[in-house]
């Protein structure tokens, strides 16, 4: 697939949600490229700008641009205890960097809300998740959040369960099996939960291996 096929896709597909803050992911290049998916239940910081302003046909998704633009809003945000990046996005940028390989930041729900429960039932589309599933095809997914593994769940008809992290062992990596195709899976708490760089680098060696 070229990457102007998979832009076209996935805007007729965000069409279809009447909501200007829609984010369907965050990737460095090409998001055809990542083989490991890292899932939360949907964005948390509203954006002003066209996502697709961050977009190359020749390169894919433009990170660096879009993350100035984030760090732009963040700091534009009237908010107590405000920081230029969020715990989650900081978390996610120490991921990228233990895990050196392409990953696909995207969550099941593409709309940005400031809290997960002020997603409106029109929100809750599964559309451009289950296209980027299905057509990047990813070996790893990593599953973080309880409301994202109970959306993952229903959605899937999947009955993953949120491993204890201190405990976690090799072992937990499970086969999922999506349409036609097995999947490596793992799922988590919320990477903005008490999840320390030594919880990241453990579950970034279990992907590491089964890639």
């Amino acid at each position: 697939m070229e990457l102007s096929t998979l832009k076209t896709k996935l805007e007729e597909k965000m069409q279809d949600i009447k909501d200007l803050n829609l984010r369907p992911f965050v990737c460095e290049g090409s998001p055809l490229k990542c083989k490991v998916f890292i899932v939360g239940i949907n964005p948390a910081t509203q954006m002003d700008d066209d996502f697709w302003s961050n977009w190359n046909d020749n390169e894919g998704f433009l990170f660096q641009e879009w993350f100035k633009k984030y760090q732009e809003t963040k700091e534009k945000t009237p908010k107590k205890n405000k920081k230029a990046v969020s715990p989650t996005r900081n978390m996610l940028n120490k991921i990228k960097e233990i895990l050196k390989c392409p990953i696909l930041e995207t969550n099941v729900y593409p709309v940005a809300t400031e809290k997960a429960n002020l997603l409106k039932k029109e929100d809750k589309k599964t559309d451009i998740f289950r296209y980027l599933l299905e057509n990047i095809e990813p070996q790893f997914i990593w599953i973080h959040g309880d409301k994202a593994i109970e959306a993952f769940n229903k959605e899937f008809s999947q009955e993953i369960v949120k491993i204890d992290i201190k405990r976690a062992k090799v072992e937990d990596i499970k086969d999922v099996k999506i349409g036609e195709r097995q999947i490596k899976m793992i799922a988590t708490q919320h990477l903005s939960y008490q999840f320390s760089i030594e919880n990241a680098q453990k579950i970034a060696n279990f992907i590491s291996k089964n890639l």
